[in-house]
Parts: C-alpha cells; structure tokens; sequence
C-alpha cells in the first residue's frame, strides 16, 4: 500500500518545505548542528502515473533538507556564492522502500557523518512523521571553488558541523561499458533542468534514467528499489547526452556521454533487499 494511503495532508503534514520538526524552526535545530529534520509534503506534479512520488522528487527532497541545515548553522546559499565556493555532489545511493503517495507527509533527517580536505558525506533517513523508515540516501559532496577545483573546507565550516574526520574514502561505482555497441538515445539537456549554479540538476539524471527503463520492459516506480549515481562532469543547457542504457543481473545500468565521449554520468539501478531496511 502506498504510504500516501496512511497519511495525507492533514495538520501532521506540514509545510512543503516546512520548518524544524516538532515546531522546533532553523533556531532550535541550528543548536543541534549535527542533525537536521525537515518536512515534504508530496506534491502530484512529482508523482508517476501510478500516483507514487518519482524517484527523482525524493532525491530533490534530500538535497533540499541539505542546504537547508546549512543555512541553520551559517552557511545559507547566498554565503556560496558571495565566495565562490560551493559543494557539488559526487555520488548518491538512494534507498526507496516502498511507493509513496501524493499527499504523504515525509520527514528529511540528514546528518554528516564524514569529512576530510575537500570532501563530507551526509547520511540521510527519509521516514514518516511517526518516525517510520521508508527509505535514506548516503551522499558523497566535494568542496569546490566557482572553477569547480576541489577546495579545502574551511576550519570554521567544519566546526560548525562537527564530525571526526572520515576513516573511509570516497568511493567509484563499478559500471563498465555498455555491453557491445549498441545505438545511444540522444537527448538535448533541457534550460528547465538547469539549477542555480548553471549546471544540470542533480536529481534530472534520475528522470533521464528512469524514462529509459520502459524500453528494457522494467518498470521505473517498482519498489523496493536502490539508486546509486555518480557525477563525473557537469553539463549546461543545450548539451546533447548520449544516453546508454542496458540490463544486468540484478537490474539495470545508465552511462551518459557528451559529444567528445567524455561520461558525464554513471548509474544503476538494483532491487533492494530487506536487510537494507532501517
């Protein structure tokens, strides 16, 4: 059952890009820098025809509650760009439970669990308002300058988010190739998809995958499911992709080229199994 059947937009739900949890407001949160909650409410220009939230609005939901617990203790977008730095994604794993509805209240709740030099990750648990599981995402961001240069975080920056200093490095997705020479789906990366920063939305590459998946007979709302991405090369509007995309063992697989070959983007999609569950 979809999780939107349980809970609609009632006075639980919240705003859609709602406050701290439990009325608490960026002030309160701000104390407890190293968590921060924040509330969704699933609107229905972001679900799929079988009425669940795509794949793609979650992840803009995870990303959001980043830059918003940021802002609580600091660091709000307009301090990026007033020193031309800024933090980019660099892979994704994104865990989605079960279907969720329109209507459904969700709870964001991330965390950085690692830094080091120029690179953190944030650990993320999307639930429900009763504090039910329903999916999470682990991110891998890099600190870069207006260039998109790896830049060294700045000491104040990791006070205000203290963690220790990370044990694991960050890691590369192992997808090869396309196998044999198949023909690409070219596709022209659209001015819509463009984010603040000029490049193409993280989560559009979601949508880019997931409008492919049809073609392979796999049905992109299927759930449990595990995303995994990674963001080798950022694109602008105007950009034509190749988009390949074919089937493995436990799933499917996504690269997406521009003209000169370079990969711009590697991703695959796999069942989740229920030990991955929170």
């Amino acid at each position: 059952m979809a999780l939107g059947a349980l809970i609609r937009a009632d006075g639980d739900g919240g705003d859609r890009c709602g406050e701290g949890i439990a009325g608490q407001g960026a002030a309160a949160t701000a104390r407890l820098a190293d968590t921060f909650t924040q509330r969704f409410q699933v609107r229905f220009d972001e679900c799929a025809r079988n009425g669940g939230a795509r794949a793609s609005a979650i992840l803009r939901y995870v990303v959001e509650t980043a830059f918003s617990h940021s802002a609580a203790v600091g660091y709000p977008l307009s301090w990026y760009f007033s020193h031309g730095l800024f933090w980019l994604i660099r892979r994704v794993r994104l865990r989605l439970d079960e279907s969720i509805g329109y209507g459904a209240a969700l709870d964001v709740t991330t965390r950085v669990v690692g830094a080091r030099r120029f690179w953190a990750r944030r650990e993320n648990l999307v639930h429900d308002p009763y504090g039910r599981s329903v999916g999470g995402a682990t991110m891998d961001w890099i600190f870069t300058d207006d260039a998109g240069r790896p830049n060294r975080i700045p000491d104040a920056m990791e006070r205000a988010f203290p963690v220790t200093p990370a044990r694991t490095p960050p890691e590369r997705m192992d997808v090869d190739d396309p196998p044999g020479h198949p023909t690409p789906s070219l596709c022209v990366v659209p001015a819509h998809d463009i984010d603040p920063r000029g490049h193409a939305n993280n989560a559009a590459y979601l949508d880019l995958f997931e409008d492919a998946l049809a073609s392979l007979g796999l049905d992109p709302q299927k759930r449990p499911v595990v995303y995994e991405l990674e963001y080798l090369k950022p694109v602008v509007a105007g950009d034509t992709l190749a988009r390949f995309v074919w089937e493995m063992p436990s799933g499917a697989a996504m690269i997406a080229r521009v003209a000169d070959g370079t990969a711009v983007v590697r991703a695959c999609r796999h069942s989740a199994v229920s030990s991955e569950r929170a």
